[in-house]
């Protein structure tokens, strides 16, 4: 801990930490809430399509490249969600 306030400070920091906490506890606030009101089919496609959305934004980052696991498992992921309809 002392590089980090050696080299960023205290106050950085507790800044840092509270966006993190108050960035996540809102994500999932609000996705609870979605969850409540939304029928349960609806909920299990969007809950199978998080690790869809989140290699896609891996692979939107430049120079990033997924895996051929990863890619094997998005299409194993968009398969399952298309049989599901």
């Amino acid at each position: 801990m002392s590089f980090l306030t050696a080299r960023l400070g205290l106050v950085q920091i507790c800044l840092a930490g509270v966006l993190c906490v108050a960035t996540m506890a809102l994500a999932y606030s609000l996705l609870y809430a979605g969850l409540r009101t939304t029928r349960s089919s609806a909920a299990t496609v969007a809950s199978l399509m998080e690790p869809v959305a989140a290699s896609v934004a891996a692979a939107a980052v430049p120079g990033e490249r997924l895996a051929a696991p990863a890619v094997a498992g998005v299409v194993l992921i968009l398969v399952a969600v298309a049989g599901l309809g």
